[in-house]
């Protein structure tokens, strides 16, 4: 049975896409340029855009870290899309098996974070001191059988993991990645996730338009 959107509240989840935005280290600013201008007189307005496959609001593809890995262009659509639960974690600065053994995280199941990182959108510069998962953590989402997992900053990886032990684990099992996340006007729930990236070959990430369709029933329901 289809789901009727209609019915549904939208809760935009991203980043918008804007020069002078926060990207991480070493990734290229967002660079919008005009190349017809109805002011200048031209026919229309047309600009190019030039940036990272992850900047701002993104997922990244196996590709990403695997060589030979599938690429945005073979991406499993169905790993973006589905009932997705956010769990707001409080205070704590590292999500781990620990911490998520207390959550009801199923099969299937795409599992959003609200971390502090949310204070971080707030601040001009990369904060390399933010929430992340621990290797303990990815490997217990794997057991569960997971489709996704998101998180409220750039990257679900520690910024000093060296060989990106997380990503790794989770690319290497197509568990789907989602950064970027704006989870700060989202209580935690079950929704509806709509979050699909751009079939880009040769894509190892890409920009995504993310949004959670609230179904006010199941939203009631403690999960």
């Amino acid at each position: 049975m289809g789901v009727k959107f209609m019915a549904y509240q939208i809760i935009d989840i991203t980043r918008p896409v804007a020069e002078g935005m926060v990207v991480w280290p070493g990734d290229p600013d967002v660079a919008i340029d005009e190349l017809s201008s109805l002011a200048r007189g031209d026919n229309n307005n047309v600009s190019a855009i030039y940036m990272s496959m992850h900047t701002g609001t993104h997922v990244d593809a196996p590709l990403h870290f695997i060589a030979g890995g599938k690429d945005t262009a073979e991406a499993d659509l169905n790993r973006f899309m589905g009932r997705a639960k956010v769990f707001d974690i409080g205070m704590y600065k590292v999500i781990n098996a620990d911490v998520l053994d207390g959550l009801c995280i199923g099969s299937n199941d795409i599992v959003l974070f609200k971390t502090m990182n949310g204070r971080l959108w707030d601040m001009p510069a990369f904060e390399p001191d933010f929430v992340y998962l621990s290797e303990d953590a990815a490997w217990w989402l794997i057991r569960k059988g997971i489709k996704a997992v998101g998180i409220d900053y750039l990257s679900v990886e520690g910024f000093h993991h060296e060989g990106a032990p997380v990503h790794h684990i989770l690319l290497s099992h197509e568990v789907g990645i989602i950064e970027g996340l704006d989870l700060r006007a989202v209580e935690s729930g079950v929704y509806y996730l709509i979050c699909l990236p751009l079939k880009i070959v040769k894509g190892n990430g890409s920009p995504v338009r993310a949004v959670l369709l609230c179904d006010t029933e199941e939203q009631e329901r403690n999960i």
